[in-house]
């Protein structure tokens, strides 16, 4: 074949492949490709309470204890409501704790209730709830301490802050 016979098979190659192309783009865009939805997330600050609210999951309030000039979380806390309006509260906790004797939750010195381990994974959870009546003690006092047992036997407090839960909880009520 000659230089000009060449130069003609090589455009018609180009051609060939932008047509291809433009072909192969049409079809793609045409396939109904399936769509991964993000929801939306919405939060609110109450106090030392976070309330967070996700199109796919009820409501509730968290916050982390975290221990003094490190970013070692200590406990995360999680209140929420149950179907029949009892106040969940959710701890999780370090492992290294004893099972034996579940933790225990003071509000301003007065002893309010024992807490159920639930599961201990990547930290022991634990939970009680109160009825509505029973949480006033609770959301009127300034702090609670959920106290649990090392495994060497020492007892050791983590401080519940209570700032703004009252407000917190009557807002994930509003939400139901």
């Amino acid at each position: 074949m000659d230089k000009a016979g060449l130069l003609r098979a090589r455009g018609l190659l180009l051609v060939g492949r932008r047509l291809f192309l433009v072909a192969l783009s049409a079809a793609i865009s045409t396939v109904a490709l399936p769509v991964r939805h993000v929801m939306a997330q919405e939060t609110a600050v109450f106090g030392d309470w976070e309330m967070t609210c996700a199109a796919d999951e009820p409501c509730k309030l968290t916050q982390a204890n975290v221990e003094s000039g490190t970013d070692n979380v200590r406990m995360r806390s999680a209140v929420s409501l149950s179907s029949d309006n009892r106040v969940l509260l959710s701890v999780t906790l370090p492992t290294a704790v004893l099972l034996t004797d579940g933790p225990w939750l003071t509000v301003d010195g007065v002893y309010v209730g024992g807490l159920e381990y639930i599961t201990c994974a990547s930290g022991c959870l634990a939970r009680t709830s109160f009825q509505p009546g029973a949480f006033g003690l609770i959301s009127g006092g300034s702090r609670g301490i959920v106290t649990v047992i090392s495994n060497s036997g020492q007892r050791i407090g983590v401080t519940l802050s209570l700032s703004g839960l009252a407000d917190g909880v009557t807002a994930l009520a509003s939400r139901r």
